[in-house]
């Protein structure tokens, strides 16, 4: 009955999370920059980890979240601070940009590039000016230039 639960409560939690995931991936500004101020679901941690190939953990760190407040805010369905809100909010808009253009952004994001100085565009992206940065490096592909 306790695993029935759990089962129930976890697909709820990801039916959640990935529609917080759709808002981010569409193109409109206005509800992206609301569920940022409202702060994201700590429990979409995990899928934009899945997304990169990455653990949850190397994501929290990238995001400056402890893993702690983390796992506690993700066990009480809490959200993530504004600040770690927009952070994994980068990394969902540069992935959807990404897959736009590559067969497999997953790789692309940890090959080191020298548009970005030898960083890999996931290294890169950890700040706003770094996102930038890569969303440069994706501009010139798509005019298809090299990156």
């Amino acid at each position: 009955m306790d695993r029935t639960r759990a089962l129930i409560r976890r697909k709820q939690l990801l039916a959640h999370v990935t529609n917080y995931l759709d808002v981010l991936q569409g193109s409109d500004p206005v509800a992206i920059a609301r569920e940022e101020s409202r702060g994201l679901p700590a429990g979409a941690v995990e899928k934009v980890a899945a997304m990169y190939g990455v653990s949850q953990t190397r994501l929290c760190r990238t995001l400056g979240i402890s893993i702690s407040r983390w796992q506690r805010a993700k066990a009480a369905r809490g959200r993530l601070s504004r600040d770690a809100s927009e952070g994994l909010s980068r990394y969902v808009r540069l992935h959807t940009q990404a897959s736009r253009l590559l067969r497999d952004p997953g790789r692309w994001f940890h090959d080191p590039t020298p548009f970005l100085h030898g960083r890999t565009p996931f290294e890169m992206a950890d700040t706003e000016a770094g996102g930038r940065a890569v969303e440069a490096v994706l501009a010139r592909l798509e005019a298809g230039g090299p990156a």
